[in-house]
């Protein structure tokens, strides 16, 4: 399998109707720039979303964005700037997932 490209919501009116989906095993792949995740996580352990970085900074890899989800808890990741965030491959931000099962995240843009 392979990422799966998720493709960033945009708000178009003063309220922004999110679309959660399952991540996969392989992880994602979002737009990178001003987007934002919203994770929930239903399963019973904190799960840690990681988002993989490829700026350096003094000649040193800057360390990935990790962002653990509590049990029962939703949390906000990003935003997700390219200067730090966006893949040579193709410009967009990869996003890795501790575990997957009830858990789901939606991709958008305010």
């Amino acid at each position: 399998m392979a990422r799966v490209v998720v493709p960033a919501e945009v708000r178009t009116t003063y309220e922004l109707d999110l679309t959660f989906g399952a991540p996969t095993v392989d992880g994602d792949s979002v737009p990178a720039g001003r987007v934002y995740l919203l994770v929930r996580n239903l399963s019973g352990v904190t799960v840690t979303v990681t988002v993989l970085t490829t700026a350096v900074a003094s000649g040193l890899n800057v360390e990935d964005l990790a962002v653990p989800v509590e049990a029962g808890d939703t949390s906000l990741v990003g935003p997700l700037p390219a200067s730090l965030f966006a893949q040579e491959a193709d410009g967009r931000a990869y996003v890795n997932y501790s575990a997957i099962a009830s858990v789901t995240r939606a991709v958008f843009t305010p």
